[in-house]
């Protein structure tokens, strides 16, 4: 049985080189705009996806790349928009759940007055339901083995992750 491919989208192509040279028989293909390398990183198969910047490019890169490969895994490289004192260039942020901070609800102010992201509501477009936060949560075994490599080039953190892609749970 052939092993699934960790999938791993990166909408730079910085962010991606790092992997791009550990990638060994690598074989590139062209979808459209967004480019898969296809290869093997200590011999389990890898697919790293050039994707471009906006998260329109990176949802569909991500929805290409799930029906083309059935990833067992799926990872976003480079975290655009990432803030905390805490977090580094080279740190690893796993997310144990995320949720959808695309879409919100500004109430009305003067002019003038600006705008207070305080009081902003997300909006979940679910017909008949109130608005309010829906996590998706991250696989549990996936997330215990991360928890166990032994990673020396940054930190490791664990939490919830603001994301403007939504991506509903396979099967």
């Amino acid at each position: 049985m052939e092993k699934r491919p960790i999938l791993v989208i990166a909408a730079m192509m910085v962010e991606a080189e790092f992997l791009l040279e550990k990638l060994e028989n690598k074989v590139c293909e062209k979808v459209g705009k967004y480019s898969f390398y296809e290869g093997t990183i200590q011999n389990y198969p890898v697919v790293v996806c050039h994707c471009h910047i906006h998260t329109v490019n990176s949802a569909v890169a991500t929805y290409i790349g799930i029906e083309k490969y059935n990833p067992i895994a799926i990872i976003n490289q480079g975290t655009a928009g990432a803030h905390g004192k805490e977090i580094h260039t080279g740190d690893i942020i796993i997310g144990e759940k995320c949720v959808n901070i695309v879409c919100v609800k500004t109430p009305r102010r003067k002019e003038g007055e600006g705008s207070n992201s305080l009081k902003w509501n997300l909006v979940n477009f679910i017909e008949g339901e109130e608005d309010r936060l829906i996590y998706q949560y991250g696989d549990k075994p996936l997330i215990e083995l991360a928890k166990k490599v032994d990673y020396s080039e940054g930190k490791v953190h664990f939490g919830t992750i603001g994301s403007r892609r939504y991506l509903e749970p396979r099967g």
